[in-house]
C-alpha cells in the first residue's frame, strides 16, 4: 500500500508475549535440525521464550525471578540438540528441553555465587567471571556462539576483552585468549571454509576460524584448535587507507562521528567473505581466498548515520538432486548471490544485495536450462543430427542473459561458458569469485530502535527492539520491491 507521501507500507507482523525490550534473537541455520523450526529470544523483562516460527506463536517460556533486567544477554539454539544457553551478566544458564514437557520452565529460586559451579535440575550455571584481573572486572558475556570447531563449547567475548572458550557441558572453562582486545569485546562470529563447500566445523577437511570484535576497534582472528592468536584488523587504519562508510564525509562537513568500533560481525554461509557494523554507521566486507584473507577491505557507502546495531545475513541455498544412488536431495549453497540486513541505531532497516551475482546466478540458471534442453534432444535424435531444440534452447540462454546484463558464458568464468564433450554440468558445485560489493536494495524505517536481529531461512526476518514486540517481515517481499522505488515504513 503506498502512502500520501510516497512511501511504501511494509507488511510486518508482531509476535507479543515479552513485557519488555527484546535483547537478542536467534535461529539455527539448518532448518532440517532439532531446533531448525524455532526462534529463541531473550528480552529484559527476566525472561526467555522460544517461538514456533511457522505459526509464529510462543511455545517455551524460560522464567526466572531471581535473574536481573540489566544483565540479561544473549540467547542461542543448540545447532543440533535440544538445549537453549542464555547469558545472565557473567554467567551462562543452560537448558536442557528434553528435561521437561512443560511449556514454562523455571529455574530454581536460590543464587549460585559467581566464583563457583554448580549444577541443579536442567539448569546449569557456568560461571565465566574471574578474579584474577588487576582491576577486578567482571567477565560479563556480551555475545557467544557454539564453537563451529566443538558444539560441546560456546565462544563468550567479554567485558576486559578477554575472549572465553567455555564447555558448557563439564562445565570449565578451556581456553582464554587474552592477547587481542585492549577494551571490551563486543560479539564473535565463527567461519568455516572447505574446498568442497560441504564439510562441517568438526570435519578435518573444514578450516575454522572465530572472529571477534570489540570497542577498542579492532577485529582478531583467533584458531580454535591450536588455540593461537592468528592475527588483527584495525578498523580506524582500514578506514584512513580506504576511505568510504560517509566517514569522510561527515568530517569534511564538521559533523561527529563514532569510533569505529566493531558492533557486530557476520560470515557469508560458505566461509567466503566477513561483514562488520562499526560504530560510525560503516559496514565493511573483506574476502578470503581459501585460508587467506585479502588486504583490501570493501567499505560500503551510503551507510547509516548512526551505529550499525545488528547484521543478518540471508541464507542463499539451492537444492540440488544428490548423484548418489537413490536420488536423494541435499542443501547446497549458491554462491551467486549475496543479501545482508543491517539495522542501525538510526532507526533505519537497510537491504543489501550483491546485484553482479545474482545477474550471474540467473544467467548461469539459464544456461543449465539449455544444456538439459540439448540433452533431452540427443537422446531422442542420432548423434549427428542438430536438434532445432538446442539451437533454440542455447538462443534462448543468450537472450535471458542478455537481458541481465551479462552473456551467458560470463557465468562460468574461465570455462567461457562452455563444457567440455559429455560433460554435464554441476551448478551446484561450481565455485564463484567472492561478491565484491553491495549496494543498497531498500530502506525501512523503523517505529522503534533496534537490538537484534535474525532470519529463518530466507524466508522471514525477525527484529528486535526497545518495544516488547518481535517484528516479522517477509524477506521476499522486501527483495521484490524496487531499489530505486520509495522507500518503505
Amino acid at each position: 500500500a503506498r502512502n500520501g507521501d510516497g512511501t511504501v507500507m511494509v507488511s510486518c507482523r508482531e509476535l507479543s508475549g515479552h513485557k519488555e525490550a527484546v535483547v537478542s534473537l536467534d535461529c539455527v541455520k539448518d532448518r532440517s535440525s532439532l531446533n531448525g523450526n524455532l526462534l529463541a529470544s531473550s528480552s529484559e523483562d527476566k525472561t526467555a521464550r522460544l517461538w514456533d516460527v511457522r505459526t509464529e506463536r510462543s511455545v517455551r517460556w524460560l522464567s526466572d525471578p531471581s535473574l536481573s533486567s540489566d544483565s540479561m544477554g544473549h540467547v542461542r539454539l543448540h545447532p543440533r540438540e535440544p538445549v537453549v544457553i542464555l547469558a545472565h551478566g557473567d554467567e551462562l544458564l543452560v537448558y536442557d528441553l528434553r528435561q521437561s514437557a512443560s511449556i514454562l520452565l523455571k529455574a530454581p529460586s536460590h543464587k549460585v555465587s559467581l566464583g563457583g559451579m554448580s549444577e541443579t535440575g536442567t539448569r546449569q550455571q557456568v560461571a565465566v567471571s574471574s578474579t584474577d584481573d588487576e582491576d577486578d572486572v567482571p567477565f560479563t558475556v556480551n555475545d557467544f556462539i557454539f564453537n563451529p570447531a566443538d558444539l560441546n563449547t560456546v565462544v563468550c567475548p567479554t567485558d576486559c576483552g578477554h575472549v572465553l572458550v567455555v564447555d558448557w557441558k563439564k562445565p570449565e572453562v578451556v581456553t582464554r585468549w587474552t592477547n587481542g582486545h585492549k577494551n571490551i569485546c563486543q560479539c564473535v562470529a565463527g567461519r568455516v571454509w572447505s574446498s568442497d563447500g560441504l564439510a562441517g566445523g568438526e570435519s578435518d577437511r573444514a578450516i575454522v576460524e572465530i572472529l571477534s570484535g570489540g570497542m577498542d576497534s579492532q577485529v582478531c582472528r583467533w584458531d580454535p584448535r591450536s588455540k593461537k592468536f592468528r592475527g588483527k584488523l584495525q578498523m580506524g587504519k582500514l578506514l584512513s587507507e580506504y576511505g568510504g562508510g560517509g566517514m569522510d564525509e561527515a568530517l569534511n562537513a564538521g559533523k561527529m562521528v563514532n569510533p569505529p568500533f566493531v558492533m557486530d560481525l557476520e560470515v557469508t554461509e560458505i566461509g567466503d567473505a566477513i561483514l562488520f557494523g562499526l560504530g560510525n554507521g560503516a559496514i565493511g566486507m573483506m574476502r578470503y581466498q581459501g585460508d587467506r584473507l585479502e588486504a583490501s577491505p570493501c567499505f560500503i557507502g551510503e551507510t547509516h548515520t548512526s551505529a550499525v546495531a545488528a547484521l543478518a545475513i540471508v541464507p542463499s541455498t539451492e537444492r540440488q538432486e544428490a548423484e548418489a544412488e537413490g536420488g536423494s536431495a541435499e542443501i547446497l549453497p549458491n554462491p551467486f548471490s549475496l543479501s545482508v540486513f543491517s539495522a542501525g541505531c538510526d532507526q533505519e532497516l537497510i537491504l543489501w544485495r550483491d546485484e553482479a551475482s545474482i545477474n550471474a546466478a540467473l544467467a548461469a540458471q539459464a544456461e543449465a536450462t539449455a544444456e538439459e534442453r540439448k540433452d533431452s534432444s540427443s537422446s531422442a535424435s542420432s548423434s549427428s543430427a542438430v536438434s532445432s531444440s538446442e539451437v533454440t534452447g542455447q538462443a534462448s540462454a543468450s537472450a535471458d542473459a542478455d537481458a541481465q546484463g551479462h552473456p551467458a558464458e560470463a557465468a562460468d568464468g574461465e570455462t567461457g561458458g562452455k563444457s567440455a564433450p559429455g560433460t554435464k554440468k554441476k551448478s551446484g558445485k561450481q565455485k564463484r569469485a567472492p561478491p565484491r560489493s553491495l549496494r543498497v536494495a531498500r530502506k525501512v524505517s523503523l517505529p522503534e530502535k533496534p537490538n537484534c536481529l535474525a532470519v529463518w531461512g530466507n524466508e522471514k526476518l525477525c527484529l528486535g527492539d526497545l518495544s516488547s514486540t518481535i517484528k516479522v517481515l517477509d524477506i521476499r517481499e522486501l527483495m521484490m520491491m524496487e531499489s530505486d522505488g520509495p522507500r518503505g515504513k
